[in-house]
Parts: structure tokens; sequence; C-alpha cells
């Protein structure tokens, strides 16, 4: 390894290796397809195996939630497959970032999070937890009195959490009641209640980081990707694109912010590992508008950028697994964040189709980064082009 923060990759490994060197770990759920991590545990000395779960949803957080349903309760046909993997019933299980479960067919589960991780990432919990804007309102009460300006609706699922951009719309300007009242339909199917809060003009911009014990690090930050459909209201966050066009001083307030709210989540909660930190840059500053304290979609553009450490969700693994991981991978983490901080490379990750190959850069940046954002939309608004709804 050639570059100079590599040895953050090495510091990781010789922390997992003791817990994993010479025994089978399975990788399923969403790391079951994870090229990079099953190559990460190799080089720790064990040996990968994948139980591929077949769930094919093309929403995330149906496709993360039949996830944990198998992981918790696997059929028949899965439990013969790990059987014949592991006869002895000795392997470890990598579940991915977003699991709180503790076994899977009686295996144990390394690198999940605890169970007040995952329901820190539920809307209305984060409302309290972190003070982040926005009225918790009962869908019993309807939305109308709610909805005078353009105004940015975020369903709580009863069950599990929200993920992505999931019962997530905005209601224009001069809405009518009874499309009003059809969202509100749509929206109890599954949710009882709904974060409300004004629609902020700006630029989608999120933040990937690492939080330790003792300190937040952060590798952003990134252009989100965000539309609007104007047909039936829901917000799409399709992909992001970086760098994001700030100049220094928004993106220092900007981390400031970023850093303030991951801290009290860790203080709060105990939470060390991965996070996304989604808002808008708005004339006003950086408003937050959730924190995933999980890998995201999005870290695979730095696995990208710094292929000599990727993946990056092995560090989530290892602050996760190793107590007294965040000493030592703190220098070497930071100098990593240094080294992406200076890369001007312009790219674009896009969800559904990670391989689109974004128009070529010519000489007006500007003009570039619009194909991209209308690409990402299709037949939805840019969000960036929302003055008001």
């Amino acid at each position: 390894m050639s570059h100079p923060f590599a040895d953050a990759k090495t510091v990781a490994l010789g922390l997992i290796r003791p817990i994993v060197e010479g025994r089978t770990v399975i990788l399923t759920g969403s790391a079951a397809r994870s090229a990079l991590m099953a190559s990460f545990i190799a080089e720790a000395g064990a040996l990968p195996t994948r139980v591929d779960l077949r769930v094919s949803l093309p929403e995330a957080r149906s496709r993360f939630a039949a996830y944990d349903r198998l992981i918790e309760h696997p059929t028949q046909e899965i439990r013969q497959l790990v059987d014949s993997l592991d006869p002895a019933g000795t392997a470890l299980v990598y579940a991915g970032s977003f699991t709180s479960a503790r076994q899977f067919c009686g295996r144990q589960i390394i690198g999940n999070r605890s169970i007040k991780s995952m329901e820190a990432e539920r809307k209305d919990v984060q409302r309290e937890l972190l003070a982040l804007p926005g009225a918790i309102v009962s869908l019993v009460d309807g939305l109308g009195l709610h909805c005078g300006a353009p105004t940015v609706v975020q369903g709580v699922p009863d069950r599990g959490v929200a993920m992505a951009t999931s019962h997530t719309y905005l209601i224009p300007d001069g809405a009518s009641r009874g499309a009003i009242d059809e969202l509100v339909t749509k929206l109890s199917q599954d949710c009882s209640r709904v974060v409300v809060s004004p629609f902020n003009a700006g630029l989608p911009c999120t933040f990937y980081g690492i939080v330790t014990e003792t300190t937040v690090i952060d590798f952003g930050p990134v252009e989100a990707l965000v539309s609007w459909d104007p047909q039936d209201w829901r917000i799409h966050a399709p992909g992001i694109l970086r760098p994001a066009m700030l100049d220094r001083s928004m993106a220092e307030s900007a981390r400031y912010v970023v850093h303030n709210v991951v801290r009290l989540l860790r203080d709060r909660v105990g939470y060390v590992g991965a996070f996304g930190v989604d808002g808008t840059v708005t004339l006003a500053g950086y408003i937050i508008h959730e924190v995933n304290p999980r890998v995201c979609a999005g870290f695979a553009l730095l696995d990208q950028l710094c292929p000599a450490i990727a993946p990056f969700a092995a560090f989530d693994l290892v602050l996760r697994e190793v107590p007294d991981a965040s000493g030592p991978l703190k220098d070497s983490l930071e100098r990593a964040a240094a080294m992406i901080a200076s890369n001007t490379a312009f790219l674009c990750r896009l969800w559904e189709n990670p391989a689109y190959p974004p128009p070529t850069i010519g000489s007006d940046v500007d003009t570039w980064m619009r194909q991209v954002r209308a690409a990402a939309a299709g037949n939805h608004v840019p969000l960036t082009e929302l003055k008001e709804a």
C-alpha cells in the first residue's frame, strides 16, 4: 500500500485480527455481496463465506427490514445452508452496519449496533435526542393547520426506522385540502405520526464520517442529489456528487454543526462507528435534517476515492468490536480525512446505477453539475432549482 494514509487499514487489520483470525466469517444481509469486506476479512486471517438472503426489494427501507427479519427469523432453508457451511457452529457473522441483531442461526454477529443506536435513527427520537428542527404531529389531527407554506413532511414508521427518503414529501404552497388529506391517508398506512418542518431552499449537503470515543472525523461535504416529484410530492435522493461547491467559511460552519450533533449522539447513546449527516446549506447556515448512525450508501464513494484503505465499513466494524480501537485509529483516520479533503476530483454516484457514466467535464464545471443533477432527477425537479415549492 503506497498511499501516505494507508496505515489506517493496517491498524484496523491488526485490531480485528485477534477476533477473526482462523475462523469462518459468514457475510450475510446487506454485506453478503461486499467483495471489499470479504477481502478485508481474508486479510485479517479469517475465511469469509457468503450467505445471500436473496432479498431484491428496490426500496432501501423495505430491503433492510427484510434482511433483519430473515437474520432474526431465518427460514429452514437458510439454517440448513448455514449449518452446511459451518457444521461446528463456531463461525462469526457480519451482517452489515445497519443490523442490531445479536445472532444469526445461533452464530454470533459482529459489527452490529446497539438497539439504542438503531432507535436513535428514528426521526421522532432524533428530534428529542438531538434537538433537530421540526414538530411531531399526529396524523389523526391532520396536516391542514401545518401547511400554509412549502412544508416538508417526514413520516415516522410505527415499526422500524425510515431510510433514505422513504415517507418524505414536500407539500407545495397552495396545496388543496383534499390533496393533503390524500397524503395523510397514504402516510397512515405505515405511520401514525410525522415530522413537519418548513422547506429550506439551499444546497442539499451530506457529511460522511467516523465517530470514535474521543474524536469526530468527517470526510465531507458532498452534494446530495435530491429531487421532488410534483405529481405525488415525494422527495427522492438518488445519489451524491462531489465536491460540494461551498466556500471555506460555509464548509467550516457546517462542519461545526455536524461535529456538535454527532458528539451529542455519541454522548447520549454511546454510539461509535460510521455516520452520515444529511442537511441543507442555506443563507442562515447548515440545517440538519437527519443523522444516520451506520455506514451509508455514500461510503462507496469514499472507497472509490481511497482504494488503498477501502472499505471504510471496516473501521465501523473495528470500532464496534474493539473497545480500545479509538486511540490507535484516530491519527490515521485524520490523515485520511485530510487527503480526501485535498482531492479535487469531480465524482458522482447514483445508488441504483453505480456504474452511471457522468457527462464529460469540460471547462464549465457548473454546466457539468447541472447535467449530473438533471440526469439523477429524471422527470423530477432537482431541489437546487426550487427557490420556492
